[in-house]
């Protein structure tokens, strides 16, 4: 009709079908040469709560994206260090990475709120009315991952603190990625995995963060950069009262119905 492919829709265009099967109908098709008959066998047995489907998909998209992500970064790099001269100046030259690789969050969460209205209606249905949406929420988590594993690996000299959150972000996202959050409730591993998809949403919204901790380094001394970073830490302190305050409700929840467990006290931990 002529209208432009919204973000979430891309990311159907580049990971199309609905997760039916994993032999025979892959749910993500670019794993189509290396789906083996015994694939299902990786994953455990399918449940109410579990998707071994979905589990797979996640493991083909978190290794799409990162291959994207990590060449995209090589590319920016490489062309702004030539034709940028701030940003050939910035010492030490492993700062540049370091700019590049948020820099690069940045744009895709941007993408991602800023490029669609449904990005807004899925934040509000999952938060309000207890609708998850189960493949598309979850590969829009993973595009968030996808930028911190491949810093792990490009960007020199991170913080410990840096790494393991990486590390942590990365294992929560694909672990929930089986997860079938279509269910309702907030109880048990769903509970969590839930939370999980609102911490990111939320995290995604701070976007313009990771923006300023790039731009600062690259021009320190530009006018605008007072006012990202105006920008920047008023609505990083809303998210985060509104995504703390949904998480504490949510404990709160757990514990007035008696159904606080090991997985709410393992995410809490």
């Amino acid at each position: 009709d002529g209208s432009f492919i919204e973000p979430l829709d891309a990311l159907f265009l580049l990971f199309p079908n609905q997760g039916r099967r994993v032999v025979g109908d892959n749910v993500c098709f670019v794993s189509k040469p290396f789906v083996l008959p015994y694939v299902d066998e990786l994953f455990p047995v399918e449940t109410e709560t579990f998707s071994p489907a979905h589990a797979a998909d996640g493991v083909c998209v978190l290794t799409m994206m990162c291959l994207i992500v990590f060449f995209g970064i090589i590319l920016t790099h490489n062309l702004w260090n030539k034709l940028g001269s701030n940003f050939a100046a910035v010492t030490p030259a492993h700062k540049k990475w370091y700019v590049v690789a948020n820099l690069s969050k940045s744009l895709l969460l941007a993408i991602l709120c800023i490029g669609t209205t449904r990005f807004w209606v899925v934040t509000y249905n999952s938060l309000f009315l207890d609708k998850f949406l189960n493949l598309e929420l979850k590969r829009c988590s993973l595009v968030y991952a996808a930028t911190d594993v491949v810093a792990l690996f490009l960007v020199p000299k991170l913080p410990r603190s840096t790494i393991i959150h990486h590390v942590v972000t990365a294992f929560l996202c694909l672990g929930c990625t089986g997860i079938n959050l279509s269910q309702h409730g907030w109880e048990g591993i769903l509970g969590v995995g839930k939370m999980v998809m609102l911490y990111g949403l939320f995290s995604s919204i701070s976007f313009p963060v990771n923006a300023y901790l790039a731009l600062r380094v690259v021009y320190p001394k530009k006018q605008w950069l007072y006012t990202l970073c105006n920008l920047s830490f008023w609505l990083y302190i809303l998210c985060c009262a509104i995504n703390w305050s949904a998480h504490g409700y949510w404990l709160l929840w757990l514990f007035s119905h008696g159904e606080f467990s090991v997985y709410a006290f393992l995410y809490c931990f």
